[in-house]
């Protein structure tokens, strides 16, 4: 570790003291009347001179100490950057379609359980309604010919549900058929909100 000598120190604090000397000195060159003065004059010089001197070699010092120290650390080269972006790019191309696989398999699922849970609420509801049992409720009414699909659902403690969600850039259905509830990509029969038990009846 480079170290400044003391009076390296000295003599940057108390450089306004230099610029003071230059001046005087200005001063009595052209105004010196005897030999005190020129002892005096004289005297100042070599105060400046030293002060120079120290100056000067402050100044190599904090140069040398401000000079950067060369890394010896490599970064990487081009053909190793090239080689890591391509093999990146290899697993990136492998993982997102299987990504989205997984993605779309695990909304299909849900689909499915929701479209299950459905069913059941509107078959029970379908089956009350024919038989005519009057001690089902619906939105404080019995089953009957009018009864929405929202109210089966807020009897069955269900807020809203989507019927119809979009998987993998493709739009799936609930649709009520003959054999039930099943999903398709067909909107025909898609069941909603609105839809009736009627509705549901004569599908």
């Amino acid at each position: 570790m480079t170290k400044i000598k003391i009076y390296n120190t000295i003599s940057i604090s108390n450089f306004n003291i230099y610029i003071e000397s230059l001046m005087n000195f200005a001063v009595h060159v052209l105004n010196f009347k005897n030999d005190f003065d020129i002892i005096t004059l004289v005297g100042k010089v070599y105060i400046i001179s030293l002060i120079l001197k120290s100056t000067k070699a402050c100044n190599k010092e904090v140069i040398s100490m401000k000079r950067p120290v060369k890394n010896s650390k490599k970064g990487f080269t081009m053909v190793e950057l090239i080689i890591v972006i391509a093999v990146l790019a290899i697993l990136a191309a492998i993982a997102v379609p299987i990504i989205g696989t997984v993605i779309k398999s695990s909304q299909l699922s849900a689909l499915e359980s929701d479209s299950a849970t459905v069913e059941t609420m509107l078959s029970t509801a379908l089956m009350e309604y024919e038989a005519g049992n009057t001690h089902a409720t619906y939105n404080n009414a019995p089953p009957s010919a009018n009864t929405k699909i929202s109210d089966i659902l807020i009897e069955n403690n269900i807020g809203d549900l989507e019927f119809q969600r979009m998987i993998g850039g493709k739009m799936y259905y609930m649709t009520w058929t003959d054999h039930g509830l099943e999903i398709t990509n067909s909107p025909t029969n898609a069941i909603n909100n609105n839809m009736t038990l009627y509705d549901l009846k004569t599908a």
